[in-house]
């Protein structure tokens, strides 16, 4: 996931989608901003996140003057699988329609549509998108995980390349500090730590350094927090051991035929 705990790269996202049931927590430093985000992935196809954006340096312009601090913003985005690897349509990408910051003050707002494809005997997967809003334009990225067929604790590293396609310098909402870009490429990489807590460095606009810390559980596979000792054994219907006679009748027993020869 990306720096808003979307399924994605650095700060562009992909069309690779979790498995459902993942919910992720994350904390991330993009200079000039902190960024605190939750992100669910409600089915195969959908996932919501939510982002709590920290404008550092910048006092709130209604509450600051009251010790606020720094002017923050919240933002809900989306994205939805059009073309799904479960489709079974092997040789076409997965392709992805996204929304951030769809609703509210949209200091973030963009939409996009973003198309993935996996080239697994390269451990290597390649996304091109288009976008409006704060992603303006054309942005891709690469990803190239050398352990990821081996089972070792190495297999969730990967070497991270993006175009980035947010406007920084003509968005109106960015922040001050945010808007100087020497090149619109940025690299780094990534770690899963087992499968609970990841990290993630990289370059930012060709003139800083970003990171995140993110803890992920899927809910859906969960055992409960102090496991069962015992399944429950599958639902059988009575058996009726009463033989014919004054209590059950021949009508009865015929009632009971129909069900023991079910399939």
């Amino acid at each position: 996931s990306n720096y808003t705990a979307q399924g994605a790269y650095f700060t562009m996202p992909s069309a690779r989608m979790r498995e459902s049931g993942y919910l992720e927590a994350m904390f991330s430093s993009v200079c000039p901003y902190h960024i605190y985000s939750l992100s669910s992935q409600l089915y195969n196809r959908l996932e919501l996140t939510g982002n709590y954006w920290i404008f550092k340096g910048v006092t709130d312009p209604i509450l600051g003057e009251f010790g606020f601090g720094d002017s923050a913003d919240r933002a809900a985005s989306l994205r939805f699988s059009l073309l799904h690897e479960d489709d079974g349509v092997l040789f076409l990408p997965e392709i992805v329609f996204g929304a951030n910051d769809f609703f509210g003050s949209k200091r973030f707002c963009s939409y996009y549509l973003v198309g993935t494809k996996q080239f697994k005997d390269y451990l290597t997967e390649v996304s091109f998108g288009w976008g409006s809003g704060r992603i303006k334009g054309f942005f891709g990225g690469i990803s190239y995980s050398p352990f990821a067929d081996l089972d070792s604790s190495f297999n969730g590293f990967s070497f991270i390349a993006e175009y980035d396609g947010n406007d920084y310098k003509h968005h109106k909402e960015e922040h001050p500090k945010g808007r100087d870009i020497n090149y619109p490429i940025n690299f780094g990489a990534q770690i899963n730590f087992t499968d609970l807590c990841s990290f993630k460095v990289s370059s930012i606009r060709g003139k800083e350094i970003a990171y995140s810390f993110a803890l992920q559980y899927n809910i859906g596979k969960s055992k409960g927090i102090l496991g069962r000792k015992y399944d429950p054994l599958p639902y059988r219907s009575t058996v009726d051991h009463e033989p014919l006679g004054l209590i059950r009748k021949d009508r009865l027993f015929a009632q009971d035929m129909p069900f023991a020869f079910q399939v």
